[in-house]
């Protein structure tokens, strides 16, 4: 990892995507945001079967998928345009919805669910936007049952599950550290502050990253 080598480079149908999600259980590398120069080009599914050679197996242009995040095959897609939460069975060639939701003041940046699966959290990024949680354990009526905020002037970006704890990267806030041992209800422990000034705006801690061998 401290000598990356430059092996290929993929640039059929798009030039650009926001984010990048990993299905390493099915090698599927989930597009994001995809443009070609200023056009989108939606949601593209390619293969990692030849990790350095991939190929397109699905794709999705219906709406703006700004972020995404797989289980199994459930893709859960956060359409921050449209302020939609789409779920979706990926089984390329078939992207197919299963259900999609909005609600009050939603701006649906990213989202990730507990690890029994039965909860999802989902971020809306923008200035007094919280952390939401969702009981999707019947997904065609997910009730919204808790938000959480540590300031009501930040911006939340996004949530990763490891364990029963939740890394929230926070912009502003720094890094945010929730337990979710009861997963309906996250409780801050703990935090890293990235940014020493004001609080509110795209400022501080962008992402964080929690899954590496080494913890």
């Amino acid at each position: 990892p401290e000598l990356p080598v430059h092996v290929a480079t993929y640039a059929t149908g798009f030039n650009r995507a926001h984010t990048v999600t990993v299905d390493t259980t099915r090698a599927l590398l989930i597009l994001n945001g995809t443009r070609q120069g200023n056009v989108q080009t939606g949601m593209r599914v390619l293969s990692l079967a030849s990790p350095s050679s991939p190929t397109e197996v699905a794709s999705y242009i219906t709406d703006y998928v700004h972020d995404s995040w797989a289980r199994s095959d459930t893709l859960f897609a956060s359409c921050i345009s449209s302020a939609t939460m789409r779920v979706f069975k990926l089984n390329p060639p078939n992207v197919t919805e299963l259900q999609a939701w909005t609600y009050p003041g939603a701006r649906t940046h990213s989202a990730e669910t507990s690890r029994d699966g039965r909860y999802l959290y989902v971020c809306d990024e923008q200035n007094y936007g919280t952390m939401k949680v969702f009981d999707i354990q019947d997904l065609s009526a997910h009730p919204l049952i808790h938000t959480i905020t540590v300031n009501p002037l930040a911006i939340v970006h996004n949530v990763h599950v490891k364990r029963d704890t939740a890394f929230v990267s926070y912009y502003t806030e720094g890094v945010r550290l929730f337990d979710i041992t009861d997963p309906s209800l996250p409780a801050e422990w703990g935090y890293y502050d990235t940014y020493g000034s004001f609080s509110g705006g795209f400022h501080g801690a962008w992402e964080v990253a929690p899954f590496f061998p080494s913890g």
